[in-house]
């Protein structure tokens, strides 16, 4: 399914009950389980591993969600996940940062499967132009261009350098669009919290230059982390995750009785 079948699918209220995000595009995903949500009337939840969402979807023991299971890596090795998680008929959502599109899981799934992919840098700028212009603000387009280049064509980047333009309300920004950008714009974009995480996992280097960018609770941020790892501990028996799990508990304890601080 695409995004334009989906967006369809929202605008009738016929909302498929069981699909796959691959979120490449953080931002844009989350736009639309925002969208599905609203539509449904029914606020969304997240979930470490599929085992939870079948446990609570079968013995009714709460209200009904919409389901988000992020990242769990037991389903992409066991096809009887997505079999189970269709008979609940609920409204579920399997959401991975970096699905592999040449797995069997992906083939034998691909009528699920919404990509959120990477939008070119032009549509990017006339997307974030169309903010500007809804807020009444204005901004030269070649301004907007540098700032698209300078996020690595990042749409949530993007906004989160845009909104700090956006939030001040002048008409005509583009003193103060140049003026952010002197001052080392660039170094205040946020990093998605999964795909942070994602790369420690995944002992991806890349995340030492994302750290800086991080804007989380910190312990949220342990709590997160601790527990995508408790994930993968179980689905692999890698030691390398018990270490991440103690390294976590260990701050979160120091943080919390004082001994290590900001």
């Amino acid at each position: 399914m695409d995004i334009k079948a989906l967006k369809k699918f929202i605008a009738m209220n016929n909302i498929p009950k069981f699909m796959i995000f691959d979120a490449m595009n953080s931002l844009l995903c989350k736009q639309y389980l925002t969208s599905i949500s609203d539509t449904l009337g029914k606020h969304y939840k997240y979930y470490d591993t599929a085992d939870e969402v079948l446990y609570e979807t079968t013995t009714n023991l709460r209200e009904d969600y919409l389901y988000i299971v992020l990242n769990d890596d037991k389903v992409l090795k066991n096809p009887n996940y997505v079999t189970e998680l269709l008979k609940t008929d609920r409204n579920i959502i399997l959401y991975f940062t970096n699905l592999d599109n040449q797995s069997a899981f992906y083939k034998s799934n691909k009528e699920h499967i919404v990509e959120f992919k990477q939008l070119d840098k032009y549509t990017i700028v006339a997307y974030l132009m169309k903010q500007l212009e809804k807020n009444k603000i204005e901004v030269e387009q070649s301004k907007i261009e540098t700032l698209v280049d300078y996020c690595n064509c990042d749409l949530g980047c993007c906004m989160n350098e845009l909104d700090k333009i956006i939030v001040l309300g002048q008409t005509n920004s583009n003193a103060l669009f140049n003026y952010m950008m002197e001052k080392g714009f660039s170094d205040y974009r946020q990093t998605e919290i999964f795909n942070f995480i994602y790369k420690i996992l995944n002992k991806d280097s890349s995340v030492y230059d994302d750290a800086t960018r991080l804007d989380e609770n910190f312990i949220g941020l342990l709590t997160l982390l601790y527990k995508n790892a408790r994930t993968k501990l179980i689905s692999s028996d890698k030691p390398r995750y018990a270490e991440i799990m103690k390294l976590c508990y260990r701050l979160d304890s120091c943080i919390k009785d004082g001994r290590l601080k900001d």
